[in-house]
């Protein structure tokens, strides 16, 4: 799946849709793809394709998962403390981190 997420305080939710889509030009089904408007961010999330799909392995939702739970501590020191409520609130809807 791809996913792109806008978020940009003051930015119109129209606007952060439209930013979204742009992010994922060029890749993945855009006939299948879902939005999801959050307080923080507008989330975008599409299938891949058939082509893009037989170069990957199959897709699984890591969150909640010990895997999940590892890729999270090695990442969150990366990221910018801005980010952090929002890949929080992403770990706890599949009961991973709060």
């Amino acid at each position: 799946m791809w996913h792109a997420s806008i978020s940009a305080p003051g930015v119109p939710a129209r606007v952060a849709r439209r930013l979204a889509v742009k992010a994922l030009r060029g890749v993945g089904d855009p006939g299948a793809e879902w939005h999801e408007a959050r307080p923080l961010a507008h989330h975008v999330r599409r299938r891949l394709t058939a082509a893009e799909a037989a170069h990957v392995a199959p897709v699984a939702d890591l969150r909640g998962t010990p895997e999940g739970e590892a890729r999270w501590r090695a990442v969150r020191a990366e990221l910018p403390a801005a980010v952090w409520r929002m890949a929080l609130e992403e770990l706890a809807e599949k009961g991973g981190r709060t």
